[in-house]
């Protein structure tokens, strides 16, 4: 079924993305965290979910990224890394 795009109305994402994305609302709250306990490396991925597709970086050890606290999807939470200049989802049981 073909969809008459004229006069269909944009969803909040796709006014955000023509607006020159999201704003960073002022009540949120990020946190210094540690990355700690991996064998190998914590990947930030795209989506909260294990799958090799959607890594688009790597920590270590040692490395420090910013947690958004009111950003989770069970052990997932949501990390900005200044050092990657990426954010993403990671597992959270690797951070302190």
């Amino acid at each position: 079924m073909s969809e008459n795009l004229e006069n269909r109305e944009l969803s909040m994402e796709e006014l955000e993305q023509v607006a020159g994305g999201k704003k960073k609302a002022s009540n949120e709250v990020w946190v210094n965290r540690l990355v700690a306990g991996t064998k190998n490396f914590l990947a930030i991925r795209t989506a909260a979910a294990y799958d090799d597709d959607n890594i688009i970086g790597k920590l270590y050890n040692g490395d420090r990224v910013m947690l958004l606290l009111d950003k989770r999807q069970g052990s997932y939470v949501w990390v900005r890394s200044d050092v990657l200049n990426k954010e993403g989802w990671v597992n959270g049981n690797y951070l302190r």
